[in-house]
């Protein structure tokens, strides 16, 4: 990284109370193969010593550092983008790292399409095992979840060794199976000219929105490979998932809107993702203690869906106190082993 050439580059980190694994992320672009790049760490209001353990790298200029309230990691990210010198911005987690050659496979692959309005990869998961202290890769998450072979082929602009091109033809699908993850993204800064950056109101999945608001205007990028690393915490993911299905059913809705021209069966397919993210979010909460906040959820899943009768049947259960239906479902067990037995 030079200190006086203008970056390629920009890499931006939204830090939260990440004292514990930021340094590590940070020393995995340092090392990257590519040096003309800046790293921008947002701190979003840290309450743990996140701007102590970055001392080192402020003082000796390795990073620029950014302190703000704390808003959410879109704003943080927003806060880095106007920030940013490079022409290319990429994103990066506090906990996460990036392959040795991250930032060089992804410039190499816009500079070889450089209207493309985003460039993605594939990742591969980092899962900690007990007191974090073994690790468990899994290759590949794209390819595992057949993402890419999931895309209509009128979607397919270019598909050679391991690049794919997708047209705009994308978009609809993106609201459905969006393979871009935020820390494989690579974007030209100008395209936020035009799609705008990060919405504060989505403090779960403002990545996704952004993602599918450039698929409407841009060809998509994908690299089959992975050139980063997702650091998967044990129950992580369960602690935020109601409200990340929160943000879902807001991105699917907002896109009915006639401002975003969906056709009339992306629409339907649209309200029928919509009804079952309602559901699973009501999953979560029956026989929890916010058991009975359930019947919203129902209750808006059945209005994208009202002649479905399965449902109604959940409806019925948030009616009843969770340890009925705990006791409904273990009738419900010893009656299905008895009729296999």
């Amino acid at each position: 990284m030079s200190n006086t050439t203008k970056p390629d580059v920009s890499v931006i980190i939204p830090a939260y109370n990440g004292a514990r694994y930021i340094c590590e992320s940070i020393e995995s672009v340092l090392n990257q193969t590519y040096r003309q790049f800046e790293i921008i760490v947002v701190d979003d209001g840290s309450t743990d010593n996140t701007s102590e353990v970055l001392e080192p790298y402020i003082r000796n200029s390795s990073i620029r550092y950014f302190y703000q309230d704390n808003a959410g990691h879109g704003a943080a990210r927003n806060t880095g983008i106007k920030y940013a010198q490079g022409k290319y911005v990429c994103f990066h987690d506090q906990d996460d790292w990036l392959e040795k050659d991250s930032l060089e496979r992804r410039l190499n692959f816009y500079e070889t399409y450089p209207k493309l309005g985003l460039v993605c990869s594939d990742f591969r998961t980092a899962i900690m095992g007990n007191g974090c202290n073994e690790i468990v890769y899994a290759e590949s998450y794209v390819k595992k979840e057949n993402m890419i072979e999931r895309m209509p082929n009128g979607c397919t602009e270019v598909k050679a060794h391991n690049i794919y091109i997708f047209n705009k033809n994308i978009y609809p699908e993106f609201i459905f199976v969006c393979f871009a993850w935020i820390g494989t993204v690579m974007i030209r800064k100008e395209v936020f000219d035009e799609v705008g950056i990060f919405d504060e109101e989505f403090m779960w999945s403002p990545d996704i929105d952004l993602f599918i608001r450039i698929s409407k205007q841009f060809s998509v990028g994908f690299l089959d490979t992975s050139t980063a690393i997702y650091r998967a915490h044990p129950g992580g993911m369960s602690l935020n998932l109601y409200r990340v299905y929160e943000d879902a059913v807001k991105y699917h809705t907002k896109f009915l809107k006639p401002a975003w021209e969906l056709r009339d069966i992306d629409k339907k397919r649209v309200k029928l993702s919509v009804r079952d993210i309602c559901f699973r979010k009501a999953h979560l909460l029956i026989e929890s203690k916010h058991h009975f906040r359930a019947v919203t959820d129902i209750l808006r899943g059945i209005r994208y869906d009202p002649l479905n009768l399965r449902y109604y049947r959940f409806l019925l259960l948030t009616a009843m106190p969770p340890k009925i239906v705990l006791i409904l479902k273990k009738l419900k067990k010893c009656a299905t082993e008895l009729i296999e037995k």
